[in-house]
């Protein structure tokens, strides 16, 4: 059994109390086993957790006047964000259209302008969790 189906299986056990967005988490997790796209679901950890680093690098380094040089690390921000869309672009391509139009309602749309994304970074936040979820199954 995989990481992620032994996820599957025992995720309210795994996830309780760790996730904001636990059942759309669990609903593409079981997308993704259900369509072969382990790999997606996966990345979709890995770049979540990679974005949270990069985001909080950046913002160290905007804040110290002697550091000049974050601009590509912007620039890999920018394509793990674009990556981060596709792999789950590629699982809900799987999805019926009803359960589409809810993640895109959701994370991908901006509904005002104080919104801002929350929902969508609650999502990367829990994709990053999930990613040190893993980790410790791994582990073990």
């Amino acid at each position: 059994m995989t990481g992620l189906q032994f996820c599957y299986k025992n995720f309210n056990a795994i996830t309780d109390g760790r996730l904001e967005e636990a059942k759309d988490v669990y609903t593409l997790l079981e997308l993704a086993l259900e369509s072969n796209l382990e790999k997606d679901f996966v990345n979709l950890c890995f770049d979540a957790k990679y974005m949270i680093g990069l985001g909080s690098s950046i913002a160290k380094a905007e804040e110290n006047p002697e550091i000049t040089g974050y601009g590509t690390m912007r620039d890999d921000l920018n394509k793990t964000i674009l990556k981060f869309l596709q792999c789950l672009k590629e699982i809900l391509g799987e999805a019926e259209e009803e359960i589409q139009l809810y993640f895109i309602n959701k994370y991908l749309q901006q509904n005002d302008e104080t919104d801002e994304m929350e929902d969508l970074l609650r999502l990367v936040n829990d994709f990053a969790e999930f990613k040190i979820i893993l980790n410790d199954i791994k582990r073990v």
